[in-house]
């Protein structure tokens, strides 16, 4: 959600709701939301699910959530990719579809999704959401997230450099980690590297 004005009217609305303006900011998400914005959708959802005496508000907003998530993902938003990935991945509001997952996981990543490249080396690794364990496909995919600067992925590539004895690059990768608050990095640099080994690179 790029839009200066729907992002000021989503702080609006998520501050109404700390401060206990219930009906202010369900007005607000509205607003949002015949903008067709997942995100209002998705509050509005959640709001009616403790608000609201009955179900039919609650699932109402859920469905109109995955409608907009999907057409964002439709017009190349890849955070809307990715959210629509998990949710077929785990069959949260929708109906369990493992293949959707893939292909939605798969779309994000290659357009750039750290997070989801990241996601789809784990995948690879441990043989989740019904891919086959594949090492190539878990190098391959972990080196894109490290590269593009996620701070699991740069340690987790590190360790793979230094299996490969290829050392001073995989300083470089652990070093970032850390420097990105990745905890497993400062502990590996803590009782790994001395002083002079993690000057930056």
């Amino acid at each position: 959600m790029k839009n200066s004005w729907k992002n000021k009217i989503l702080k609006n609305a998520i501050l109404a709701y700390e401060n206990n303006e219930v009906e202010k900011a369900i007005h607000f998400l509205k607003i949002l939301a015949n903008e067709s914005v997942s995100t209002a959708c998705r509050l509005l959802g959640l709001i009616y699910s403790v608000q609201s005496d009955t179900i039919y508000d609650e699932k109402y907003w859920n469905t109109r959530f995955i409608t907009s998530l999907k057409k964002e993902a439709q017009g190349g938003d890849i955070d809307a990719l990715f959210k629509l990935a998990n949710l077929y991945q785990h069959g949260d509001l929708v109906t369990q579809n493992e293949k959707k997952a893939q292909c939605f996981f798969l779309k994000a990543a290659t357009n750039g999704h750290t997070i989801a490249q990241f996601h789809l080396a784990m995948l690879y690794k441990h043989g989740f959401c019904s891919l086959p364990i594949n090492d190539n496909a878990y190098q391959y995919w972990l080196k894109i997230a490290a590269d593009n600067a996620h701070p699991e992925a740069m340690y987790y590539h590190g360790l793979e450099l230094i299996r490969q004895k290829r050392y001073s690059e995989a300083e470089v990768f652990i070093y970032h980690a850390n420097q990105k608050g990745f905890w497993l990095a400062e502990d590996y640099i803590n009782k790994f590297l001395t002083p002079s080994q993690i000057i930056p690179h």
